[in-house]
């Protein structure tokens, strides 16, 4: 086999395991870590490839140092932010309460961020395969919601892992609670939506398209997340901004579909959605009580944070030898705000750091939009970002960077983002 067919072929085993990451993403976090864990392998692999075949490197020494070039990852326009962020997670480990902890949680959780983030942007780079990647999520967002409706409305069980209704009446689907899957449908209506405006000749994708949108909105009413219905709202929202006036009219069938969507349940929906004053001042003023907690800690340590992968022990720490807000014996897992969390751990300077990634994303996407007037992957964008921006929203309230099939969501829906970015710039030039 020649180089350029064992690259070849690397490239298209990468992008197939791609394709199995999404897929298995709500189902298993052992797909998710295997298919990681072997793309980065084969994307080495492939990397190096080029170095040790070449002709203009005779010695071993210089072969070697040609493949460590070879390895720096494509970031792209965001690479700059990337590595700052990653610098700044690095401080943070080397300040850390508990070092082995800290290495642990940047190796297997911060650094698997970014890995899929340059695979996907690495790998997706033709609009066949960004087609073929949205193909996938769509057959997965599909079976997702119907499992949640299932859950709902026949067994009480979601039917792959048995997961039981939270409080009895909350879908869940193949994730762990709830609010798990309001976040991953916060990510995901955008992009969905973002579909309906691709030019089709053929009625039939329109009508599929609309069937899916009305599943998943239904099964993300489903989840009676609160935030996660608000973060969708703003979603659309975004979507509609940055996708124009054509943007507007799919908000406004989003709108369509959720009132048919909650029509269907609409008995049900008034009894259980959890809106009533009484219930939100007391979810707003836990966390707030957190929150205020954690401050606390980060002006103990306001620059780089007591250390990734801290905040359990340290909060646990912390209420156990000074007063707290919170009632007595009860110790959170998480900070219920991702924001709070990464400042608690990585300090301002990690925050900061990684809200400047983000608004990089967001600045290239809106450029591109409203320069690519012809490219059909600017709607894409415009999904892609919006979903970004739900995501993120519903991450003030929640834990979603702390999950792993969450935060793998978000960075393939960052590396995705890239690919259309880069797909849009090339046919602009065309």
């Amino acid at each position: 086999m020649t180089p350029q067919k064992l690259i070849l072929t690397l490239d298209r085993s990468i992008f197939v395991l791609l394709c199995a990451l999404v897929f298995w993403l709500p189902y298993s976090k052992a797909a998710i870590e295997v298919c990681v864990i072997l793309s980065l392998i084969l994307w080495i692999v492939k990397r190096t490839v080029p170095a040790v075949w070449s002709p203009a490197a005779p010695t071993f020494g210089r072969k070697a140092l040609d493949a460590l070039k070879a390895l720096n990852p494509p970031f792209g326009f965001a690479g700059t932010a990337v590595w700052l962020f990653l610098g700044a997670c690095v401080f943070s480990v080397l300040g850390s309460v508990y070092p082995e902890r800290s290495w642990h949680g940047f190796v297997t959780k911060t650094l698997e961020w970014f890995v899929i983030f340059f695979l996907v942007a690495d790998s997706c780079g033709t609009r066949r395969r960004l087609g073929i990647l949205l193909a996938v999520f769509l057959v997965t967002s599909l079976a997702t919601a119907l499992d949640s409706l299932f859950q709902v409305f026949v067994s009480g069980r979601d039917i792959f892992f048995g997961n039981q209704l939270v409080d009895g009446f909350r879908a869940t689907a193949a994730f762990n609670h709830s609010n798990s899957l309001g976040a991953y449908w916060a990510g995901a209506v955008p992009v969905i939506f973002s579909l309906l405006m691709t030019k089709s000749k053929k009625l039939w994708h329109y009508g599929l398209f609309i069937l899916i949108c009305i599943l998943v909105l239904w099964s993300l009413l489903l989840t009676y997340s609160r935030g996660a219905w608000l973060a969708t709202l703003a979603g659309m929202v975004v979507f509609a901004a940055i996708s124009g006036k054509r943007g507007r009219v799919i908000l406004i069938a989003g709108f369509v579909a959720v009132i048919v969507t909650g029509l269907a349940g609409n008995a049900a929906l008034r009894k259980n959605s959890r809106v009533d004053a009484p219930m939100i001042s007391t979810a707003i003023g836990w966390r707030a009580n957190l929150w205020r907690d954690s401050w606390e800690m980060v002006r103990e340590r306001p620059v780089f944070g007591h250390g990734i992968n801290t905040f359990m022990p340290r909060y646990e720490e912390y209420v156990r030898t000074r007063p707290s807000r919170l009632s007595v014996g009860f110790q959170p897992t998480y900070a219920h705000n991702c924001y709070v969390q990464l400042t608690v751990e990585t300090g301002l300077a990690g925050l900061v750091l990684f809200l400047g990634i983000v608004f990089q994303l967001f600045m290239k996407a809106a450029k591109t939009v409203a320069a690519a007037t012809r490219a059909p992957s600017r709607h894409i964008i415009a999904g892609a970002a919006a979903g970004m921006a739900a995501f993120l929203m519903h991450s003030a309230v929640d834990t979603n960077f702390y999950s792993l099939q969450l935060s793998a969501f978000f960075w393939l829906m960052a590396g995705g983002l890239v690919s259309a970015i880069r797909l849009a710039d090339t046919q602009q030039t065309r």
